[in-house]
């Protein structure tokens, strides 16, 4: 059940600042700020074309109204006014259909907030995907460069999401601990178990998927340098460090957030490993069918434990294992 809005903290405060601020850099005002500095107020304007220039292009823009709105949503009249309600009427008694339309609008604001962090987290990503898996564009030809620079700033979409969500746990009175990511000494030792689980999964699955293309007569697409494309030509330490960070994005939003908000308005646990599995899988089909199909297996695995025992940290801790072992096997490749 969603939570009455509390008080705004220091910390949900610096929250909205930064969401504004991410939402500003999406817009591409502080970027046009900056241009006009350089140039001394002095613009040249130049529009790149192609229709998926201007499709990330309004994706962004979107996103960044979203944040805006749900700012401004938040601190509307309206929703303190449904906030009071819910707290009145939390347990309605049969045949008041006021406080049943409360917890309807409770409901639908649940959903607007789910497709809200999806969104800002993933839609640029399952965009990228759909157009690498559908032939629209490929991956990298060549090995990429990336630096120091690069790395810290792809970095900046996922610690968003991570601080998006954060804004709307707190907002309804809730924290991470409350999707089951704690700290214990249990939790940290039943990672690799989990991960290990996870590799046999994906293992299985894609033996499966590889049988079956031969059996249906077609070849095995040839699987692309993924390692290149994410990783480019070296490994810095800001590739480790995203790599951690990643197996916390993830788990935390698709596994622990998308699970829980789901099943609770759903009340069906396999529909929203279903969800999870399908969120993940939807923006990894850049790396090609096959490995996207074989990743079921491995976030099965995931998906199932968290489903059993609402504990998320062993899936993170796994899912970050499992990335960095992909870093260090990138590393260690021969030139």
């Amino acid at each position: 059940m969603l939570l009455p809005v509390r008080e705004k903290t220091l910390s949900v405060r610096v929250l909205e600042c930064l969401l504004v601020l991410f939402a500003l850099h999406e817009s591409g005002v502080l970027h046009l700020g900056y241009q006009l500095y350089q140039t001394r107020g002095s613009l040249n304007l130049h529009f790149s074309s192609g229709v998926s220039v201007w499709v990330y292009y309004y994706l962004r823009n979107l996103s960044a109204l979203s944040i805006l709105g749900y700012v401004l949503f938040r601190n509307s009249n309206w929703c303190r006014a449904l906030a009071t309600r819910s707290t009145e009427k939390m347990d309605p008694p049969p045949g008041r259909h006021e406080s049943r339309a409360s917890m309807r609008e409770l409901g639908a604001v649940g959903i607007v907030e789910l497709c809200l962090v999806l969104f800002v987290a993933f839609a640029s990503s399952v965009v990228r995907s759909l157009e690498v898996f559908a032939g629209h564009t490929t991956l990298f030809s060549e090995p990429k460069a990336v630096g120091l620079a690069n790395s810290v700033y792809s970095m900046l979409s996922p610690a968003a999401a991570i601080g998006l969500l954060s804004y709307v746990l707190d907002r309804r009175c809730l924290g991470f601990q409350d999707l089951g990511l704690r700290w214990t000494s249990r939790d940290v030792a039943t990672a690799l178990p989990l991960a290990l689980g996870s590799m046999v999964g994906y293992w299985i699955v894609g033996l499966l998927a590889a049988g079956g293309v031969e059996m249906a007569g077609g070849r095995q697409p040839q699987v692309a340098d993924i390692g290149s494309y994410l990783l480019g030509t070296s490994v810095s330490m800001a590739a480790v460090f995203g790599a951690v960070l990643n197996g916390f994005f993830e788990e935390l939003i698709v596994r622990g957030y998308l699970m829980t908000e789901v099943r609770r308005l759903t009340g069906s646990i396999l529909f929203a490993m279903l969800c999870s599995m399908g969120v993940q899988c939807s923006y990894h089909l850049y790396q090609g069918g096959l490995p996207a199909m074989a990743h079921v297996g491995g976030f099965l695995v995931f998906a199932g434990y968290y489903a059993k025992t609402n504990r998320l940290l062993p899936p993170v801790l796994a899912h970050s294992a499992l990335d960095l072992y992909a870093v260090v096997m990138h590393a260690l490749r021969p030139t």
